[in-house]
């Protein structure tokens, strides 16, 4: 696979790993906000997808440790708690925490999201990657060590 190729695929895939999360926040009543947000933390450490997310799975990717492991949800939280916290606004609400708190993390959120994407697009390591020694490649391939 091209580096052209797993760029696109990441992005899709990182698109597709979006609307699922927003979805589950829009579409589940009172505890939807948690739902997605914890699909954010976790999608890239669920056992019966290999540990990897849906958008992942669905595009032939697969997330391993650099040195080629296979990840944990430990992984998973590392490289995702800040792109879960586009969801905090949200769950911030739904709890009834002051409105200001959650406008104030919206922003934020919404920032480290198009940092993300734009890394993702630009087939630069994520800054999740980074601070969980993590890659993504192409499902068959693995990390040189």
């Amino acid at each position: 696979m091209t580096d052209q190729d797993l760029r696109v695929k990441r992005f899709i895939a990182y698109f597709i790993d979006g609307v699922i999360g927003w979805t589950l926040t829009y579409l589940i009543p009172f505890v939807g906000p948690l739902v997605g947000f914890a699909y954010f933390i976790l999608r890239d450490g669920l056992p019966f997808l290999n540990y990897n997310s849906l958008g992942k799975k669905l595009m032939g990717l697969n997330v391993s440790y650099t040195d080629g492991r296979p990840t944990d949800m430990m992984a998973s939280v590392k490289r995702n708690w800040f792109l879960a916290l586009s969801f905090l606004p949200y769950l911030l609400t739904s709890i009834g925490i002051l409105e200001s708190i959650a406008g104030f993390a919206s922003f934020a959120g919404f920032v480290l999201v198009l940092i993300e994407g734009f890394l993702v697009a630009t087939n630069k390591t994520r800054l999740g990657d980074k601070q969980a020694n993590t890659m993504v490649s192409a499902a068959g391939d693995f990390a040189e060590g």
